[in-house]
């Protein structure tokens, strides 16, 4: 491989990294695939994030075009946040992404430590979802 081509990748995927790799972005991505959520609706499927932390996160996804912010003129004011078009792309990545994830853990369970509950209901959920898509393979 030449230098330029190694460079080129090399870039891409730091800079995919930088923008979706950060802890609760490919979290936050993952929810929002079936649409507009409000903050306490995203805080509510990621329990595990600190409200300080989730609105950092939603803000920096924000001024990185990953999401859109929508504020609406009401009493109380109500914002959503959705995909923004430019970065719809990276939904179908991440659908991918996990579910290659989780069959890479499901494979290698043993020597991650997985416990037997959670990989048979990692093995559920990745079977469901296969059920569920198209991945093209």
């Amino acid at each position: 491989m030449s230098q330029v081509k190694h460079d080129m990748i090399s870039f891409i995927l730091n800079t995919g990294a930088e923008l979706v790799g950060k802890k609760w972005r490919a979290v936050v991505i993952w929810h929002l695939k079936g649409g507009p959520l409000r903050f306490s609706q995203i805080k509510k499927l990621i329990p595990e994030v600190s409200v300080k932390v989730l609105s950092e996160v939603l803000k920096e996804m924000e001024e990185n075009m990953l999401l859109v912010r929508k504020q609406y003129n009401t009493i109380p004011v109500k914002v959503t946040y959705e995909i923004h078009p430019d970065a719809s792309d990276f939904i179908e990545a991440n659908v991918i992404c996990t579910i290659k994830i989780g069959e890479y853990i499901i494979r290698n369970a043993k020597r991650l430590h997985v416990s037997k509950d959670l990989l048979e209901e990692l093995t559920a959920w990745v079977t469901g979802i296969h059920a569920s898509i198209d991945l093209g393979d």
